[in-house]
């Protein structure tokens, strides 16, 4: 039978408690159970000292001796069967001792409470655990029963004399009670000793798991970064050589055609090679500068019109031309690249990219969008792109966002992304400010945000 995901994690929870330190809560059983046997020694010893009836003696010693065969014979080992039945010979060994010394007047009631967290802890299901309360509670309700009757009567020495509580009395409640508190002690402090070594356990398994992780990984970037640098060179001379037949006299059109096909898909491989090479190789140091991003957006206009004119679509820059960052224009020209390009992709015939250089806000941060009309993502496309590598056109490598986004976040930045079934993408980039140009002239902001001065 199929255990529910509760039961497992349960189980999970109470398997190293229950049985992951045998030599521990074994030690701690048998500690518990001599005391309690040691208890019941002396108790009979001082009854008997003080007149006790002697046949009464001798049901508390039976009811001893029932409970030492129910808990040490046979001397196997610690079963979940042999739990159970150590826990009911202890509720019924208690009932007994209750009848036998008063009743729910006798000095043994606390004995009882030191059998609760044991329970809650060795019974395995939720099921079980009721049947022990219910079966704690039938018993206390027989013990109250027979509590009215001469079987379970308060008998001398345990009965008040001349209106006061017997000192025999007192004694065994005090004895009860250090017997509980001594063995719920004990029993909390294996639990506390349990989940030590669970949490020990658990650094030690991470700590394995993140070392393992990171020779994979660090073995996986190395084999990447060789097969992509070995394919560089390839791709270089089969890009080369195409071209340069493609531009030859003698060759027929439809020829050119294809050559310039080879071009094109080399090109596209070589792309896919630079940014498996960007991943594998780190980011690299920043070289902050001011930029000016219209500016930057302007080339990138320039760069990317004729990929954009053979998929029909029209890139257009729109913003404040006076807005500066203080950033690394290489990187920030590349990251821009990617998010346009896959822009461009998105966008069917005709459709437009807009590359928005948005005015700053008042906590100094500027936003550069990427606007694309296309398709548009779900919300579940958006989750997976977080997610490297992914892709949602045929053909693609899925690291383009990826490699956008760390160095957006090198430079302390952020990109987002808006999109809905339908309704376009939006790429948001969002930075910190160097300087803001307004009509009253340059506005500093605080030194953390500036660019050091030069030397």
């Amino acid at each position: 039978m199929q255990l529910a995901a509760s039961d497992v994690r349960r189980r999970a929870r109470y398997h190293l408690i229950r049985g992951g330190t045998p030599g521990m809560a074994h030690g701690m059983a048998v500690t518990r159970r001599f005391l309690v046997l040691l208890f019941q020694a002396g108790t009979i010893a001082l009854l008997g000292v003080r007149g006790f009836p002697t046949g009464r003696l001798m049901v508390h010693g039976l009811v001893g001796v029932f409970y030492g065969c129910a808990c040490f014979w046979p001397g196997q080992a610690v079963t979940e069967r042999r739990k159970v039945r150590m826990l009911v010979a202890g509720l019924l060994a208690w009932g007994a001792w209750l009848v036998n010394t008063g009743g729910l007047c006798s000095p043994l009631v606390p004995l009882g409470f030191g059998m609760l967290p044991p329970a809650l802890v060795i019974l395995d299901t939720s099921r079980q655990r009721r049947l022990f309360v219910v079966g704690a509670l039938a018993l206390l309700l027989v013990v109250a029963a027979l509590s009215w009757s001469q079987l379970a009567a308060l008998l001398p020495p345990l009965a008040p004399r001349g209106g006061h509580v017997a000192p025999e009395y007192l004694v065994l409640v005090a004895g009860s009670l250090v017997v509980t508190a001594v063995g719920v002690a004990g029993f909390w402090g294996h639990m506390t000793a349990a989940y030590e070594k669970v949490a020990l356990e658990l650094g030690v398994r991470r700590e394995e798991l993140c070392s393992f992780g990171e020779d994979a990984t660090r073995q996986l970037e190395g084999a990447a970064a060789h097969l992509a640098h070995e394919m560089k060179n390839p791709l270089a001379s089969i890009k080369c050589l195409s071209a340069h037949l493609a531009r030859g006299c003698s060759l027929d059109g439809r020829l050119v055609e294809r050559l310039e096909v080879v071009a094109a898909e080399a090109d596209r491989l070589e792309g896919i090679v630079d940014g498996f090479l960007s991943m594998s190789r780190g980011l690299g140091e920043l070289n902050p500068e001011t930029v000016r991003p219209k500016e930057l957006a302007n080339e990138l206009r320039l760069l990317l019109e004729a990929r954009a004119a053979e998929a029909g679509v029209t890139l257009e820059v729109t913003g404040s031309a006076e807005l500066e960052l203080l950033a690394d224009s290489r990187k920030l020209h590349r990251a821009l690249f990617y998010l346009t390009m896959n822009a461009v992709q998105a966008s069917a015939d005709g459709q437009t990219v807009t590359i928005d250089i948005g005015p700053p806000s008042d906590a100094g941060v500027s936003q550069i969008k990427v606007i694309d009309r296309g398709e548009g993502m779900s919300q579940e496309t958006l989750e997976r792109l977080k997610r490297p590598p992914f892709a949602s056109r045929k053909g693609g490598a899925g690291l383009g966002v990826a490699v956008a986004r760390a160095l957006i976040e090198q430079h302390g930045g952020r990109l987002a992304y808006e999109s809905a079934p339908g309704g376009g993408t939006t790429a948001t980039i969002e930075l910190s400010l160097a300087t803001v140009v307004t009509a009253a002239g340059p506005r500093l902001l605080p030194d953390t945000l500036r660019r050091p001065a030069q030397t």
